[in-house]
């Protein structure tokens, strides 16, 4: 699995993946983070999506917990590990 992210220009973020790419077998669990930071001096919620290239490699993926399930409020310059 191959990492990428991508920050709207409206939204003053930083956004990355902590690791570039994991190897996962069929049927194993996997962990993976990304780190955001707010930079500026006010709380901003900001919401994730995600998607699969080639679409059908989502027929092998099951998420089972996910930031991107829901809003993630970072405070003015708060730094967040999320996994």
């Amino acid at each position: 699995v191959d990492f990428a992210r991508t920050v709207h220009d409206a939204l003053p973020w930083e956004f990355k993946a902590q690791q570039r790419r994991v190897v996962v077998g069929l049927g194993e669990t996997s962990l993976a983070f990304y780190r955001a930071k707010n930079h500026t001096d006010r709380p901003i919620i900001g919401v994730s999506v995600y998607h699969m290239i080639p679409p059908e490699a989502g027929l092998y993926f099951n998420k089972i917990q996910c930031f991107c399930f829901d809003e993630q409020l970072l405070n003015p310059n708060e730094e967040v590990d999320l996994p």
